[in-house]
């Protein structure tokens, strides 16, 4: 009993004859006997390459052969994936299992069937499972409409890269492709109130691509109003502000170098500026939110405006007589629409409200002796009222007698006079319409008037 090997050549040939002779035969002749061994095809299997798949997308493709005695065969797995349709389909496919995904690889074996006379035989391929892509857009957001953009922080592993794509009509600074790009809101995102931003990652390899999104809160920005704007005048030059803000928790005024009271950081205070600003006649204020949480700061600005103070001229103080029943008033307002007259008598006035009104003497005005009329400015917009007095005094009434009328001689050739003057003054001057001459002087109420020819030719004289 022996074993045989066929070599190549034999089994090049297909055929070999095995022929076996007697030996220790003695006296006999040895005998011979023979048999023919036929060698059939070998069995030829194939697993084909291994193989090196994604986890998140883990299927194998299978191309395994099986030649030479038999063309079948049957698949095998370290691991516990599945074969499709079957495990006896060569070009199949293997969906690796989750615990061959924990593992991260497999070892499938293609063994012959239908061998024959031959021994079976195997082929392997090791499936090699690597980790998926993994994708961070970042946390969710708050932001608020006027930072008006975000800083994005995206990052990938795996994946050579990531694109972002919005849900909104915003943009990405520089572009989409870059990781820590900066997304600028559109209008629309801002009145939306929130945008989905997504990284979706590039560069997969074998791998199905992996995303992850963030979500963006657009918070309304504050609104500001410090309020229309005003015009004050120099004499009342106060400003009464009424600011007012929203979404901010506060605000504070700016811009001038005045007063505030109680307060700049009250919203509703008053201002009063400096002479200068004053002098200036105009200034502008700036209201600022404050407490704007993530917020920029808002800004507000009122326009001031300072008119002059009216100016009031009455006129100047007048000294009358106690029997004029007329005063003719001629007064003078600017910055001012009119103005309006008063007495500290009981007088009249023609028309109050005309500057160059006549003013009507009353007996009891005369009889104080002085009165007080006063000029008041009308029409006077934001300013205080304006006044200018003029003062009346009055003379006493004047009484001048001459005397009565006398009759004298030629031969006299003069006349003794007694006149008189009282009331507002006690002095008088005599005249004559002739040459005639007063002795001591005219200024002598009770002079002596020395008749000229002419008095004593014409028979009298005045």
């Amino acid at each position: 009993t022996t074993i045989y090997s066929p070599d190549d050549a034999d089994t090049t040939a297909g055929t070999v004859t095995i022929i076996l002779t007697s030996t220790n035969n003695g006296i006999c002749e040895p005998v011979v006997d023979s048999m023919v061994i036929t060698i059939t095809d070998g069995i030829y299997v194939s697993a084909g390459v291994s193989q090196t798949v994604c986890s998140n997308n883990p299927l194998v493709n299978l191309n395994g052969t099986v030649s030479g005695a038999t063309s079948t065969g049957v698949w095998t797995s370290s691991g516990t994936g599945a074969f499709s349709p079957d495990e006896f389909t060569l070009n199949g496919t293997y969906t690796p299992s989750a615990a061959d995904i924990a593992i991260g690889s497999a070892i499938l074996t293609l063994t012959s069937t239908g061998n024959g006379l031959c021994l079976a035989v195997q082929d392997t391929m090791l499936v090699t499972i690597t980790p998926p892509p993994t994708a961070d857009a970042g946390n969710d957001s708050t932001v608020c409409a006027n930072i008006g953009s975000i800083a994005l922080n995206g990052s990938v592993t795996i994946a050579t890269g990531g694109t972002w794509i919005s849900s909104g009509t915003g943009s990405f600074i520089p572009d989409s492709n870059t990781l820590n790009a900066t997304y600028v809101f559109s209008d629309a995102d801002t009145t939306a109130g929130s945008v989905t931003l997504i990284l979706t990652t590039t560069g997969n390899g074998g791998c199905n691509a992996i995303a992850d999104a963030m979500t963006v809160t657009i918070t309304d920005a504050p609104t500001v109003d410090a309020g229309p704007d005003q015009t004050v005048c120099a004499n009342n030059p106060d400003v009464s502000l009424l600011g007012s803000v929203t979404v901010a928790s506060g605000g504070i005024w700016s811009g001038g170098f005045g007063a505030y009271s109680p307060g700049a950081s009250s919203l509703v205070t008053l201002y009063t500026p400096t002479v200068g600003e004053i002098t200036a006649g105009t200034l502008t204020l700036i209201l600022t939110t404050t407490g704007n949480g993530g917020c920029n700061p808002e800004i507000d600005s009122i326009e001031i405006t300072i008119v002059p103070t009216p100016i009031v001229d009455a006129g100047n103080d007048t000294i009358i007589c106690s029997d004029n029943s007329n005063i003719s008033l001629d007064g003078i307002v600017t910055f001012a629409g009119g103005g309006e007259w008063t007495t500290s008598g009981t007088g009249s006035f023609v028309d109050s409200s005309i500057l160059n009104t006549i003013y009507v003497v009353s007996s009891a005005d005369s009889a104080a002796g002085s009165i007080t009329l006063t000029l008041t400015s009308t029409g006077n917009g934001t300013c205080l009222p304006e006044s200018d007095d003029i003062v009346i005094s009055f003379y006493a009434g004047i009484f001048v007698n001459a005397g009565p009328d006398q009759t004298v001689c030629v031969a006299d050739s003069m006349a003794v006079l007694a006149g008189s003057v009282s009331g507002g003054t006690t002095t008088g001057q005599w005249s004559s319409p002739t040459s005639g001459s007063f002795v001591p002087d005219s200024t002598d109420l009770n002079a002596t008037y020395v008749f000229s020819l002419d008095d004593i030719s014409n028979g009298s004289v005045v």
